[in-house]
This record gives C-alpha cells, sequence and structure tokens, in this order.
C-alpha cells in the first residue's frame, strides 16, 4: 500500500512566486516519492505566475491546469481533482511548507488505524517564514475529529490526505463560502473515519491581511450554519445561505461584537487586568453566542485534553510514523 500514487493538489491566484516556489519544493523532497503535483492556476492573467507555473510543466514538475478566468478556490479544486490519477489526494496551499516526512507519515497513519481522511499537527509560520504561535493539534482519533467538528473544524485543510473514493462519493466540494472544507468533514464523517496524526505535517503561513473582516465573519456566519444543521447535512445546500442576508442580519452583528469584546477580554488578561473575569462573565449573560462559544471551547479542550492522553498512552507504537 505504500507504493501507490499520491495526487497533490493545489491552486494558485495571488501568492508571490518564492511562496509557491517554496511549496513545489517541499513536495518534491517528500521520502514518499511516488507523487504527482497537480496545480490549478487560476489567476491566468498574471503573466510571472502564468510564465513560472509553465515551466514548471514544461520541465514534467507538475500537471498544470489554466483556467480560462478566476473561479476561486472551490471550483479550482474541484477542477483539479478531474486531472488527479492518484488513489490518494492530498491538499497543499501554494504558500505553506510542506515536512519532508509529510507524505510517508500520513500514510502510515491512515493505513495502521484504517483511516480515510488524515491530517496533521501544524506550526505557524509568518509572512518571513518564522514561527510564529504555538504548534496546533489537533484529536488523533476519529471518535475525537467527529465530536471537535461539533464545535471546529477537526484537521487543516493544507495537511490532508483523503482517499479518492471518498471525493467521488461526497462529488467533490461544495460551494460555501469560506467553509467548503468545514462542510466536505461534516458530510464525510457521516460515513467516513478521520483523524490526526500526531506529527508537525505543514509549517502553515499565517498572512493578517489575506482575509478580510468581512470575510471572517462570513465564514463565521457559515460555519455556525452548518453546525446548526449538522444531522441533516445532505439537505443543505450552498443556495440555503444569502451571505448579503446574513451580513445584515442581528446575528452577523452579535458575532462582531463578539468578537471585538473578546479582543478586549483577552488585552486585559494579557495586562494581569483582572477585572476581564467580571467583563467576560458580564458577556455570558448577556449574549446567546458567547455563551454557544462557551460551550464549543469546553467541547474543544476536553476532547484534546483526551487526545493528548491517547497519544502520549500509543506513542510507542506510533513511533515508526
Amino acid at each position: 500500500m505504500m507504493d501507490m500514487l499520491v495526487s497533490v493538489l493545489m491552486s494558485t491566484y495571488n501568492e508571490p512566486i518564492d511562496f509557491i516556489s517554496t511549496a513545489i519544493n517541499s513536495i518534491e523532497k517528500q521520502t514518499y516519492k511516488n507523487i504527482e503535483i497537480v496545480v490549478v492556476n487560476d489567476n491566468p492573467l498574471r503573466k510571472d505566475l502564468t510564465d513560472f507555473l509553465e515551466g514548471l510543466n514544461e520541465k514534467g514538475k507538475i500537471v498544470l491546469i489554466k483556467n480560462k478566468k478566476n473561479i476561486g478556490l472551490t471550483k479550482s479544486l474541484n477542477r483539479g481533482l478531474q486531472y488527479c490519477n492518484g488513489s490518494i489526494i492530498a491538499r497543499m496551499d501554494a504558500d505553506d511548507i510542506s515536512d519532508k516526512n509529510r507524505i510517508e507519515s500520513e500514510l502510515r497513519y491512515m493505513f495502521y488505524n484504517d483511516l480515510d481522511i488524515v491530517g496533521t499537527y501544524i506550526q505557524p509560520i509568518d509572512m518571513m517564514g518564522n514561527p510564529c504561535g504555538c504548534i496546533k493539534k489537533y484529536p488523533v482519533w476519529n471518535t475525537g475529529c467527529k465530536n471537535y467538528l461539533k464545535a471546529r473544524s477537526s484537521l487543516i485543510h493544507p495537511t490532508w490526505i483523503v482517499k479518492k473514493e471518498v471525493f467521488n462519493e461526497l462529488g467533490g466540494y461544495r460551494d460555501f463560502n469560506c467553509a467548503e472544507d468545514y462542510d466536505f468533514l461534516l458530510r464525510a464523517s457521516k460515513k467516513f473515519r478521520m483523524a490526526c496524526c500526531p506529527v508537525v505535517g505543514l509549517k502553515y503561513r499565517i498572512n493578517n491581511s489575506g482575509i478580510s473582516q468581512s470575510n471572517k465573519l462570513k465564514q463565521k456566519v457559515v460555519s455556525r450554519y452548518l453546525r446548526e444543521n449538522i444531522n441533516s447535512m445532505s439537505n443543505v445546500n450552498p443556495e440555503d445561505i444569502s451571505i448579503d442576508l446574513e451580513l445584515k442580519s442581528h446575528k452577523t452583528a452579535e458575532i462582531a461584537k463578539y468578537f471585538s469584546q473578546i479582543d478586549e477580554i483577552r488585552e486585559m488578561k494579557a495586562n494581569r487586568n483582572y477585572m476581564f473575569i467580571g467583563k467576560y462573565i458580564k458577556l455570558l449573560c448577556k449574549s446567546g453566542y458567547a455563551r454557544s462559544s462557551f460551550g464549543e471551547i469546553f467541547r474543544i479542550k476536553l476532547v484534546m485534553m483526551i487526545s493528548s492522553l491517547i497519544e502520549k498512552r500509543r506513542k510507542k507504537r506510533w513511533q515508526f510514523i
């Protein structure tokens, strides 16, 4: 099973050429060698990007798909899936960096634990490539991942490896604005098994200017909608959500206000102003969204506490990774 073809799927748009080059090089240097790299150019009017990718395609380093016009990430990934020949499909973003052992570790973890979707831990990095913040961990077993999903996405999208049959059965991604990966995992969780391989497989670049505040609100609104309909995912369609309408709703106003107040509370806590405790309790009393978020955070903390215990207990069995 460790000789199967893995298709690494990436979509490019506005990333600097040196970021894209580093991302592709990190895949080329994988310890697992039976890999094809499928890249979708979703910015055909950008000459430097087009020239760079066509040069790699001519050298046989990538399989290149060039969109006639910008169609967005979700449609680009679905188009790229049609060109993936591997029985395993790995995701990669054009500004991240994979560890050289990433694919091999994930494959071993997938087949050792009879999984269909696998991710890894991540190390956030800044625009200069320097570590920023702590390593982000996610549940290492299937039940934990599915419980975590009831609060947040349980596997970081650019770390995924997925059996192709999963994409085929689910029909690829659905175009939920800013939350196509979360929607995919929620749908997959009804039938397929998933977990996070307990290794840092990806340096995940944080681009603070990459997502506007408006898009962050869209993501929160859509994700909340998906969670509320988790038991009827097959009946939920992107057309059911009008983002423009949601952005004008009281729900989105409450979400925006909540995050503004949370930022103030975090600042008070950082400055050792212990009045933040009272302010947070007051927020919980007044905001339904705050109470809901508190419940989600508690769920995440509990799942990750159990995940840590499982990881330590099984560490010897995972030394081959």
